[in-house]
């Protein structure tokens, strides 16, 4: 399994922990507003937000709008109710569809080495007649070329899998896109 090699050494302070000057506002409602620019906040350490119900980040429809992370590190949950960090890293959509479809080829190809008469023995032996069927229903029943167009890619005669323009895989998500960090 994979390390995800963070460590949180320091943890913020609860308010009544802190030693020094700080601003507590206890209500029981704030409502902040920028009429005509931004709002921004700062911290030299940490800066923790935290709901006993939803926390919320929402941007308006237009293609223009982001929510940006921007950030060595970005862990999302925690294993065991908070116990330690996930180690599972993610995958890169349109990677792990190249990798996926370099994979079904060489599943196809070595269908046709399986199946075909070149894999006979000295003794000039065929495949079995079970195996021959196997790997044609496989090919026949054109599952290489389902799961190919699942992940956006095309199979073209020579069995050879390729992106095909405009075509969406299944397993990306359309809202959530990670930099790849050449691999790190």
């Amino acid at each position: 399994m994979a390390d995800s090699k963070v460590k949180i050494i320091r943890k913020p302070k609860q308010p009544f922990a802190y030693q020094g000057n700080q601003v507590i506002i206890n209500t029981d409602r704030i409502v902040m507003q920028s009429k005509h620019d931004s709002i921004l906040a700062f911290a030299n350490e940490h800066m923790s937000f935290s709901a006993n119900g939803s926390i919320h980040f929402d941007t308006s429809n237009a293609d223009s709008s982001y929510f940006i992370i921007n950030s060595p590190k970005m862990i999302f949950g925690l294993e065991n109710n908070g116990a330690k960090l996930p180690t599972e890293p993610a995958l890169l959509g349109e990677k792990t569809e190249a990798w996926m479809s370099e994979l079904l080829a060489c599943i196809d190809a070595l269908c046709d080495i399986l199946s075909g008469a070149q894999n006979t023995d000295s003794a000039d032996d065929v495949p079995s007649a079970a195996l021959v069927e196997a790997l044609n229903k496989i090919i026949v029943k054109k599952h290489l070329k389902a799961l190919g167009h699942k992940i956006g890619y095309k199979q073209d005669g020579q069995g050879n899998f390729s992106k095909m323009s405009g075509q969406k895989s299944t397993i990306s998500s359309k809202r959530i896109y990670l930099a790849d960090n050449k691999g790190e």
